[in-house]
């Protein structure tokens, strides 16, 4: 994010790799299983109010629930908010969902 080399999109695509892995691979707001290669970097507070590219601003998202929140703001990233992703995406793939 705000460590970027001159080529960016490396920084970017380990950047959204490790938000991948520590989500588990679930969108933070659908709780859908994404691929990684099909993940999208989100920021919290939007880059159009100003938002940063910072680890506390950003998490995954599946393209479809990206695009639909659009420049809206959310709530914090808290590791309570986190673990309810992981656990709501674990629940959708038992049920099969």
């Amino acid at each position: 994010m705000k460590d970027r080399s001159q080529d960016g999109t490396v920084v970017m695509k380990a950047r959204r790799r490790v938000l991948w892995e520590e989500q588990h691979g679930f969108c933070w707001h659908c709780a859908r299983y994404v691929p990684s290669r099909k993940s999208t970097i989100e920021h919290i507070r939007p880059q159009s109010s100003h938002g940063t590219d910072e680890y506390h601003n950003v998490v995954m998202s599946c393209r479809k629930c990206n695009l639909q929140r659009g420049t809206k703001k959310m709530p914090p990233k808290t590791p309570e908010r986190l673990a309810a992703v992981i656990a709501r995406g674990i629940e959708r793939q038992r049920a099969g969902v």
